[in-house]
């Protein structure tokens, strides 16, 4: 999860329910979860953040369905 200060959103990329991985991104618009996106694969335990810079939410790692499936890219989203 990460907080998009120029869009002034929080952001959530996957996620875990307790029994089941969830792929796709959610972002937090007048006061819920509203899916934007089915990217990436599901995947949990991958560490995120917000480029102000080059205004950009990066992804990295993770593990993927199978737990030995471990994830080592780096992903970027943004509007330019």
């Amino acid at each position: 999860m990460a907080y998009d200060a120029v869009e002034r959103r929080l952001v959530m990329v996957n996620g875990w329910t307790g029994t089941t991985k969830i792929a796709g991104t959610v972002e937090y618009i007048d006061g819920r979860w509203t899916p934007t996106s089915t990217l990436p694969t599901k995947r949990d335990g991958a560490g995120m953040a917000f480029d102000v810079t080059r205004r950009r939410l990066v992804v990295h790692g993770g593990r993927g369905e199978n737990v030995q499936e471990i994830f080592s890219d780096t992903l970027e989203s943004g509007r330019p």
